[in-house]
Order: structure tokens, then sequence, then C-alpha cells
């Protein structure tokens, strides 16, 4: 049975459709530009596909909007690792769900091996745009943690090689790879990118399944 690991960053996209260049502190103004949140409905697009590509998946996910809500209303039952501190979801919260996906705790700034599961997913399936790739990139590497990561295109600002085409896609793969790769996660500079520049910058590599 394969253990898959979900987390959605819901703010994810908000602004590509109301003329924001990036969410970065400025989902207040695209709310009240009457954006909506786009991240979820393609996270359980992925879920419905992860569902038809296989009989046997162990769902994991972070509370709430962050992943519960999606899993259920795709059919599944998953187990619930954790839970955001607000209301609002913050890079902070993509961490520590990414955290607790992968079976480690930390106190006090080390890591502890909890007592029950889950412990261990074999794929972190993540719904976002290129800086919750980054999130989960460098939560995995405090940790030391090589975990398969795959996200589901939810941004506007999609530049990293970890995000399958589609959401469809990305659910297929979830539940069918045999294989992975080093990708790259790239991010851009959102100030430059709202004055008409676009300046990527590697960030992290990451294992991704294929």
């Amino acid at each position: 049975m394969r253990r898959v690991g979900f987390v959605v960053n819901p703010i994810a996209g908000m602004w590509g459709r109301v003329g924001l260049k990036g969410t970065d502190g400025k989902v207040e103004e695209a709310r009240r530009r009457g954006a909506e949140p786009r991240s979820p409905a393609r996270a359980r697009k992925a879920l419905e596909h992860l569902r038809a590509n296989s009989e046997g998946i162990e769902l994991y996910a972070y509370g709430g909007e962050m992943g519960e809500r999606v899993a259920v209303d795709a059919g599944f039952d998953p187990v619930v690792v954790g839970r955001p501190d607000g209301d609002e979801t913050t890079a902070a919260d993509t961490r520590e769900a990414v955290r607790k996906l992968v079976g480690v705790s930390r106190t006090e700034g080390r890591p502890e091996q909890p007592a029950t599961r889950p412990n261990g997913v074999d794929v972190i399936l993540f719904g976002g745009g290129d800086g919750t790739a980054v999130d989960v990139a460098e939560a995995l590497e405090e940790l030391g943690d090589d975990t398969p990561i795959l996200g589901i295109p939810s941004g506007v600002k999609v530049y990293s090689s970890v995000f399958a085409v589609t959401p469809r896609a990305a659910g297929r793969i979830a539940a069918t790879f045999d294989r992975t790769e080093s990708r790259e996660i790239n991010d851009i500079d959102e100030d430059a990118y709202r004055d008409g520049e676009v300046e990527t910058e590697l960030k992290a590599i990451a294992t991704v399944p294929v």
C-alpha cells in the first residue's frame, strides 16, 4: 500500500485573476479585489485521479483547509497528522506539515521520532506554487530527509520542475511512479516581477517521482 502525504497551500494562485503579480504580502489585497482560492479545487482534482489510478492508497493529510477538507471531498478518509495554529495559514504551517508527514516532530530544535503513525510517507503531494515548493523542500532539507515530492500546479508563477503538468497528471504520477530523479526548485523575486522583470533563483534540489 502506498502512503501519500498531502498538504495544500489554500491561498496559492489567488492573485492571478485580479491583476496582482504575487501573493507574498498581498493576500488581503487579493481578497479585496474579489479573488477566490483556486488551489483547493486543483488539489481535489489531483486526489480524484490519485484514487482512480490506485486501489492501495493510504492518505495522510494536514488538517483543515491545508489538506483534510479537500481529501474528504475527494472521497478519502485521511489520517490527519496535525493542524495549522490560526485561521490564516503561513509558510511555517507548510513546513510543520512536512515535518509531521515524514514522521518527525521537533522539540527544542532536535528531531524526535513519534511513538505513533504516521511514519515515513512514500511521497509528499502538495498543492501550491513555487513558494510552497521552496517551503516543502527546505523543511525536508532541515530534517536531512529525501522523501520524494510532487507539486500540483496551483500558483500563477510555476518555474520549478517539481510540478506535474496538470493536477490530473499529479494524481496519476503519485499513484503509479516507480522511479525518481533530482529536479530544481526555482522562485522569482515578486517585487521585481511586479515591475515587469523576471529574476529567478535556484532555491533547492528535490527528489521527484516520474
